[in-house]
């Protein structure tokens, strides 16, 4: 099953009450935070259905005894449904089977598993309107910019907001996750099946590790222009997005 990316580290936990969340930090156990495929779950009244099908899944799977489940609460005033469950009283063979599968799938349902601290996204943004099917060539205007004067000059001043022990470490981090970028693009389609390729742009997000940073970074090359004199202006675009289909 492919990566689910999520828009920003803390993106399943968006929409749940606060005083929820500080209680799912301390419940019993090891713990997972569980999100059912389909969009059943934007129903807040589905819900009450939802939990017994998630608890009877991973109780098939791991045979776990003291297996809960919590259905998520949402904030006052949210603008959606939250669709995250906790999954609680696991033990840590529990929650190392469910991890290492990451999609479970039956004829009741389907949701993917992730850890109560998942790592910062790999997916960026994406770019449209840059007139080639060469990635190659997307790769190198996207390498001009990430290593042009401006975005030196921005991540030293992230390094320099660091502990100064820290700053070779944080350095070689932002380095590295700009070395990491990589490019997947996507044949899409616009009005009368006309091909507008949409290249999605990835960096290795586990590498910077703290949200914060992330977002600065992810938030600075999001904002710059990526163009060519051959190709055009790329449009760029960043999660979420909404499905064309719907």
């Amino acid at each position: 099953m492919p990566t689910v990316h999520d828009a920003f580290l803390t993106a399943l936990y968006e929409h749940i009450d606060l005083q929820l969340l500080d209680t799912w930090e301390r419940c019993a156990g090891e713990k997972l935070l569980i999100q059912p495929f389909d969009n059943i779950a934007d129903n807040i009244q589905a819900h009450t259905n939802l939990r017994p099908t998630i608890l009877a899944a991973i109780l098939e799977i791991t045979q776990a005894e003291h297996l809960s489940i919590s259905v998520p609460i949402p904030k006052p005033n949210a603008k959606q449904t939250p669709m995250t469950f906790l999954a609680y009283n696991l033990s840590h063979e529990h929650q190392k089977t469910l991890l290492d599968r990451y999609v479970w799938a039956s004829s009741a349902i389907t949701f993917r598993v992730m850890p109560t601290d998942p790592p910062c996204p790999d997916f960026l943004f994406s770019i449209k309107d840059l007139g080639t099917m060469i990635n190659d060539e997307v790769r190198e205007i996207i390498h001009n910019v990430w290593h042009d004067n401006v975005t030196e000059a921005f991540l030293t001043t992230i390094v320099n907001s660091v502990q100064l022990p820290d700053h070779r470490k944080v350095t070689s981090a932002l380095q590295n996750f700009i070395d990491s970028l990589s490019i997947v693009r996507l044949d899409t389609r616009g009005c009368g099946h006309t091909l507008c390729p949409q290249l999605n742009i990835f960096a290795k997000g586990s590498i910077i590790g703290d949200d914060k940073t992330w977002m600065q970074v992810r938030t600075f090359l999001a904002n710059h222009t990526y163009a060519d004199r051959l190709l055009g202006i790329g449009s760029v675009k960043t999660a979420p997005f909404k499905c064309g289909l719907c």
